[in-house]
Parts: structure tokens; sequence; C-alpha cells
């Protein structure tokens, strides 16, 4: 084949990124439609002009010299097809064991630490489109662009990855944006740090943190213990926390009272602003904040109250550990 004779530099990059996809799992199937999609918008970008057949020509050359290079890296000499034993070796980090056999295998090396992190992706990206790329493939393709030993168990809903000798601040400014720009709509992350043998109270952790995040309007960015230490700290099993739970026991038969505090408590307090979320008149919201008021004892529009409320709101929070995914 020429393409082992005469590799340039882009054939070269093509056939290290096509090796990282196979060992992260990604289906050639699925990488096949990627490129495809490429083709199509390539295609497009083709001015209407006499070097029309010109310019297609060369794109339908580098669409069969890519999709060779593809195929010859999946199912020929470079890499092994996907291995099972990935799926095995992540397993076996967020179970608390120490895979070393198993990394062997997999020709990835443990790292000395790792930072953990719980992915949602939003439910409007969830839905599978024929013609499309189901959203984990296409996170995972970007995972293993960034790099060798990134490990991820993911599902339609998100996940868990576990990114080797990485800080914080370096997947939140790198990593989170791209994942961000493929999924194509914002996801929301939280991320712990911790040296390997504390992965499965890490991961547990991130994804407490995550469901404290989501449960109060904090989305589409990566979130940390600094971020919300104080609502993390509300969500722990203490009798002060049931203590500020029960102060909304009042409200339980009258859950739009609930949505509206709670929109009142995230959207810095502007009644206006809920009143258009929630299709109502000012007035209404004013009613329901009353109500809420003469309901708990615990007024909405002091400080006081607010600080209460928003506690209680937290409170009520439960913990979730990390989802099960594939």
């Amino acid at each position: 084949m020429v393409i082992g004779r005469n590799r340039t530099a882009t054939t070269r990059r093509l056939e290290e990124l096509a090796a990282r996809w196979a060992a992260a799992g990604v289906s050639l199937a699925t990488v096949q439609s990627e490129l495809r999609k490429g083709l199509n918008f390539a295609l497009l970008q083709i001015p209407q002009r006499a070097t029309t057949i010109r310019g297609v020509e060369a794109i339908v050359d580098d669409f069969a010299v890519a999709t060779a290079v593809l195929s010859e890296v999946y199912l020929g000499e470079r890499c092994d097809p996907p291995d099972p034993k990935l799926r095995l070796l992540t397993a076996a980090l967020l179970a608390g064991d120490w895979p070393d056999g198993l990394a062997r295998d997999c020709g990835i090396g443990v790292a000395r630490s790792y930072c953990v992190v719980a992915l949602s992706i939003p439910p409007s990206s969830r839905a599978y489109r024929p013609g499309s790329t189901h959203v984990a493939d296409r996170i995972r393709i970007a995972l293993a662009d960034h790099g060798e030993g990134v490990l991820s168990r993911l599902s339609t809903e998100g996940g868990t990855v576990l990114w080797p000798d990485a800080g914080t601040d370096d997947v939140a400014a790198k990593a989170i944006p791209r994942l961000t720009e493929v999924v194509g709509a914002p996801l929301t992350a939280a991320a712990v740090e911790a040296a390997t043998t504390d992965i499965p109270l890490a991961a547990r952790q991130a994804h407490e943190l995550l469901a404290v995040a989501l449960s109060c309007g904090r989305f589409g960015r990566l979130y940390t213990f600094d971020d919300l230490a104080l609502e993390y700290q509300l969500t722990r099993q203490s009798p002060a926390r049931d203590r500020l739970a029960a102060l909304l026991d009042p409200l339980e038969k009258y859950p739009i009272l609930v949505d509206t505090l709670r929109l009142h408590l995230r959207d810095n307090l502007s009644r206006r602003r809920v009143a258009r979320m929630l299709n109502i008149h000012v007035n209404t919201v004013d009613y329901r904040l009353r109500r809420i008021r003469e309901l708990t004892g615990l007024d909405p529009f002091t400080p006081s109250g607010q600080c209460y409320l928003r506690s209680a709101v937290i409170a009520r929070i439960e913990p979730t550990g990390p989802s099960v995914s594939t």
C-alpha cells in the first residue's frame, strides 16, 4: 500500500489518533461516520468556480487515504482491536484495586495520581439521531486526543473520567471546553484530585459534588470543592442538616411554592426574572413568596430568611454516588 511507503506527517498523525481511538474502544464504524461528516462539510466549502472539479478530486483523494489509514490501523498491523481489558482496568481503579497486570496488557502505565471527573451530559444531547455518532463515542474520541492513559466509564447521561497526573485547573481550561464542543452543549462536571489508591473515594465525592451543583442550578462548567464547599457540607448527614431540611416540610404539599422558591434563590432574587421563567405575573410571585413566609415562618424577602431558606433547600439534596456507566 502506498501509505506504508510514503507517509506524510498528516498521515502519521492520523495513524496515532486512530490507534488511540481504537485503544479507547471507539468503533471503526463511529470513526468512519465522523469522517463522512467531515467529507460532506469539506465539499460544501468548495466555491462554484472552474476549479471545482480539481477541488473535489483532491478532497476525495484525501478521504480515500484517510479511510485506508483508519482501516489499516484498526484491522491491520499497528493496533490490536479494541480490548475489553481497558474497561476492566478502569473498573479496577474505580474499585480501589491495583491493576498492574491489566495495565501491562493494555499498554498503559498506572499514574501516581489522577484528576477524577464526574460528567453530566445535558438531556438535549443524549438522544441518538440517525446518521449521527453516539454522544459517549464522541467524548471517547475527544478524550483519546488528549493523550494516552485517559480512562473513562461513560453512558449517554455522563460518567467518570480519570486524567493521569492532571490538575483541576488544566482539565477545566483545556479538556472541558473541548468536550463541550464535541457534545454541542455545555457540560456540567465536578473534579477531585486524588492519589491512585484514593480513586474510589474521589469518584464518590466528585459525583456527590456534581449532584449538588445540578440541584443548585449550577450548570455548564467544571466545579471543585473550592466552588461548592458550603453547599456540599450542607448535604452531609448530621442533626443540623436534618433540622435545616425540616424547615421546608410545610411546603411538601405545595410543589409550586418549592419551585418558585428555588428560582427566587437561584436567580439573584429577581422576582421579574422568576415571573418570566414561570410565565406568570410578578404579583403572583410576590403572593407565593408571602405564602412561603406564612407556612415556614422564614421571610424570603430578608437576608436572614433567605440564608435559612437557601440552606434548607440545599440540605434536602440527596447525595448520590457514581452513576453506573459503560
